[in-house]
């Protein structure tokens, strides 16, 4: 297992959230026990406060790719059954979508990324 100092906030990715998640619980399991060192619990306290950031991290990512009121506005329209008063939501979307994978492309994994460049294709044929 890594430990949480071979994650960084800028690249950590979805396939790392169990991990980390075990990480933290054990660092908790650690600080609940009295065998610790004040130095060692500062340190745990540490591991549990990046480990915690890295999570957000993760969640911000998965939000900024699926969580937009465009983006789920335009799920579910295609170059089939797009109409005219669609180009606005679909625009936003394929904003939201464009600036997430800009803002978060090492945080996201290479299936990760494909599909979002699959939703931006959908979008584009659609517009």
């Amino acid at each position: 297992m890594k430990s949480i100092e071979a994650y960084e906030e800028s690249s950590v990715k979805s396939t790392d959230q169990e991990a980390i998640e075990q990480i933290i619980k054990d660092a908790e399991m650690l600080i609940g026990t009295e065998n610790v060192t004040a130095d060692e619990r500062t340190t745990l306290e540490s591991i549990v406060q990046k480990g915690n950031l890295l999570l957000d991290k993760t969640a911000e990512a998965a939000d900024a790719s699926e969580q937009s009121d465009a983006i789920q506005a335009a799920e579910d329209i295609t170059a089939d059954n797009v109409a005219l008063e669609d180009k606005g939501t679909l625009e936003d979307a394929l904003k939201d979508l464009t600036d997430a994978l800009e803002k978060f492309s090492d945080s996201y994994t290479e299936t990760e990324k494909a599909d979002l460049r699959n939703k931006i294709a959908a979008i584009e044929q659609a517009l």
